[in-house]
Formats: structure tokens, sequence, C-alpha cells
């Protein structure tokens, strides 16, 4: 018969292995590796500029324009005799998703992520996998990489303000899950308020700082 002594210290290596198994499942519970489907969200997970960052925008919150959109930007040049667009020489080369009021840390922020330097008009069909380069004005990324930026503002800042933040990613890849939209007339823009932006990204911005997303988004009015 065992002694109460080693009793007690039976039970105490089960209750510690018990509560080793529950974060475990706990963390793995939290813990995201793939795009989170169709509905409208923002979830990011990781470390980022010294912080760690458990973003998670679901429900009606993520499907509030005012909370939470993409943005859509395109470059149309314009001819200088006429004045009118021309639309068969324009891109559609970033995508942002834009976030108002988000609690990060028990603090409000407003966050822009973009995703630039890439063809979306013809190169962003679902389970299309983009390769996050580091930023460099004096070169093009090739057709199947991209950068990507991320931006804190303080809260109510995001359209008129400045940024106090600002980091392009060094590497990482980017899958788009979703980007739909009837184009208009002119063949190359989907009109404001209409569409849907989604995603999965790993990106890496140093060995200490990188970050999981995924995030499906309605689209607010589009940039020129």
């Amino acid at each position: 018969m065992a002694t109460p002594t080693k009793m007690a210290i039976v039970f105490s290596f089960l209750t510690v292995a018990f509560l080793g198994v529950a974060c475990a499942e706990e963390d793995e519970d939290t813990a995201i590796n793939s795009w989170q489907g169709t509905e409208p969200h923002l979830i990011i997970k990781g470390t980022l500029n010294g912080e760690d960052l458990d973003i998670n925008i679901t429900g009606a919150e993520a499907a509030d324009l005012a909370n939470f959109h993409c943005e859509r930007n395109y470059h149309v040049p314009v001819d200088e005799d006429t004045g009118e667009e021309i639309w068969d020489q324009g891109t559609f080369d970033e995508l942002k998703l834009r976030v108002a009021g988000a609690d990060v840390n028990g603090e409000l922020r407003d966050i822009e992520i973009e995703f630039k330097e890439y063809d979306f008009f013809s190169g962003a069909s679902a389970g299309t996998a983009v390769t996050i380069v580091p930023r460099d004005d004096s070169v093009v990324p090739a057709a199947n990489e991209m950068w990507l930026e991320w931006e804190w503002y303080a809260a109510g800042d995001l359209d008129d303000g400045e940024q106090y933040y600002e980091e392009a990613a060094q590497s990482g890849s980017v899958t788009i899950e979703e980007l739909t939209g009837e184009l208009a007339d002119n063949g190359l823009v989907i009109p404001d308020n209409t569409g849907t932006f989604g995603l999965y990204a790993e990106a890496t911005w140093s060995p200490t700082e990188s970050l999981v997303i995924s995030a499906t988004a309605n689209c607010g009015v589009n940039d020129f």
C-alpha cells in the first residue's frame, strides 16, 4: 500500500502533467497556421518592434467598413491632351488592410498593412503564393514577389494623421486566398465599397520579429 507521502507525490506529478497538457492545448487552440475563412476577420499573432501582438477582430466588428476594410490602389495615366484616363495602361498594384481603433494590449491604435508592388489585376487568383522581399526602391520586385509594410497610427489618425511606426518585412510569404468584385466598364477598377480581399501571411522583420496574419476584408473606397 502506498504511503500518504508517495500518494501526494504521484498526485502532484499528475497535476503538473495535466496542467502542461492543458496549456499546450490552449496554445494550439489560439495559434493559426492557415487562412481562417471567408467571413470578415483579422487575426494577427506574433511579435513586432519588441511587442507581443494578439489581435482578433471578427463578427460584426470586422464586417463594418468603419472598423476594418481593404483599400485597392490604382495608378492610371492621364492623356495630356484630353485629360482623360488611359484605363488600358492602368495598374492595380497595391492593397491595404486598414483598421480603426484596434485594441492592442489595452491601447487603441489604428493600423495599416500594405501589400505593395504586385500585379493584383492579373496575378491574384485564389491560392497564389507570393514571396515577401525587402523593400528597395531601386529594385522592382519580380512577378511573384511583393513588399509588405506595417504602419502604426494613434487612434483616429489613420485617415489624416502621420504614422508613428513604419517598417517593411524582410522575408516571408503571402497567400492570396480571395479577391472578388465585378469590374467596371473601364476594365480595370472594381467599384468602391464592393468586393473582398482574403489572405494568409507569414512575415518576418528580424530574427525576433515575425507575424502570422489571416484576414478577409470587405473593400471600401478605392485610392488613385
